[in-house]
């Protein structure tokens, strides 16, 4: 059967092609530096570091999955111009392989997160073991039915391709209300379980909010997944009659969900290695050209000054401590700890060369130049959760 490829031209095409081809190399980046967290903290690869190079790796399959679907299947395009060759390529990779694995994706993502709940909350929290537990079952339960869903769309199989096949084929407005809808409700459900136990903690409540913002991060991969749901939202419409050239949003949406999760769920063990790089002779170099600019803004809005108050900026320009407090603060990251927890020590400061009093750039003691930090969990049902995002 003849196949005609066709070169990425159009909107949709590049969109499906060019677009993921630079979230990827991203999504990488984040998992390298979840990986690189590991190491510099010490710890083992546990079973949520494991279940994200997996889905890493599905997220590839599905974008290879994708451009087969647009060279030699004809998505992006309208169905009038693709032979019967290009259509069965298209059903067979498009509806039911993308399928397939933009399910395995995502329920690989929840599921790292869920055991990522297990690991930072389970020995303080029991009920928050069993209930990642049951979430796991309900979202292993999701994957089946999305995968019987998909190979039972049409009965027999053959008329995705072939519509002239006697059978009949499930309408794909009563797909969209029965697995996209549930995957929805899913995705919240897990959004929302860390939210109590954090704020049960005791700590300051700027902390109790940033920790909250870091695992709600995850709500960008649900708006993906709510606007792919076309029953939902009229953004993706979808019309049967030329199903090549309308549903490529869709798979664009499936993609974009994909690599948000991967990102999001690397996100909370980045502290470690933005401490390290901020340390490193790249973030000293960094902090140089912000403090120099810094400078020059100051002399361009106030003119000239004596030589008195240039030394005064001069001086005060290498502190650091009004920079924004946010992941790659060691004051915002270092609370209260636990003694029984495994400590590791990082350096968040290094004495200047230009001086000789024993002083750091921000004026403190050479012997407090480091502070001793809790990265794994701690037996206490208090210890707070800032230690044990990574």
């Amino acid at each position: 059967m003849k196949v005609q490829p066709f070169v990425p031209k159009n909107g949709p095409q590049l969109t499906l092609t060019v677009a993921p081809a630079i979230l990827l190399p991203l999504t990488t980046l984040a998992v390298c530096m979840r990986l690189y967290s590991r190491h510099l903290t010490k710890q083992k690869l546990k079973a949520d570091d494991w279940l994200v190079v997996l889905g890493l790796v599905l997220a590839y399959a599905l974008y290879a999955d994708v451009v087969v679907c647009v060279v030699w299947g004809g998505l992006g395009v309208s169905i009038t111009l693709l032979s019967p060759g290009n259509f069965e390529i298209f059903a067979k990779s498009g509806a039911i392989a993308s399928g397939i694995l933009w399910g395995s994706a995502v329920v690989i993502t929840q599921l790292s997160i869920l055991s990522f709940y297990i690991r930072i909350f389970g020995i303080a929290h029991p009920w928050m073991r069993y209930a990642s537990w049951v979430i796991m079952a309900m979202v292993a339960g999701w994957w089946f039915s999305l995968f019987g869903a998909i190979m039972g769309e049409c009965i027999p199989l053959a008329k995705l391709w072939i519509p002239t096949e006697p059978g009949h084929c499930i309408s794909q407005t009563k797909m969209c209300g029965g697995g996209g809808i549930a995957h929805i409700i899913l995705d919240f459900f897990i959004l929302l379980l860390p939210l109590y136990p954090v704020w049960k903690l005791h700590a300051k409540t700027s902390r109790k909010v940033y920790v909250s913002f870091i695992f709600l991060l995850g709500i960008i991969a649900t708006l993906c997944s709510i606007l792919r749901v076309s029953c939902l939202i009229s953004l993706v419409k979808i019309d049967e009659s030329d199903a090549t050239a309308s549903m490529w949003l869709s798979f664009f949406l499936e993609i974009l969900e994909v690599v948000c999760g991967i990102i999001c769920v690397s996100v909370p063990a980045f502290p470690p290695v933005l401490i390290r790089l901020r340390n490193s002779r790249i973030g000293s170099y960094a902090k140089g050209m912000l403090s120099a600019s810094r400078f020059s803004s100051k002399r361009g809005s106030h003119g000239s000054t004596d030589r008195s108050s240039e030394k005064s900026i001069t001086k005060e320009s290498p502190k650091f401590d009004s920079l924004p407090k946010f992941i790659t603060s060691p004051q915002f990251l270092s609370p209260e700890f636990d003694s029984t927890s495994t400590q590791v020590t990082t350096v968040i400061g290094r004495p200047s060369e230009s001086e000789n009093d024993g002083t750091t750039l921000d004026g403190r003691s050479e012997n407090n130049v480091h502070v001793t930090r809790s990265w794994d969990v701690g037996s206490s049902k208090h210890a707070s959760v800032g230690e044990n995002i990574v």
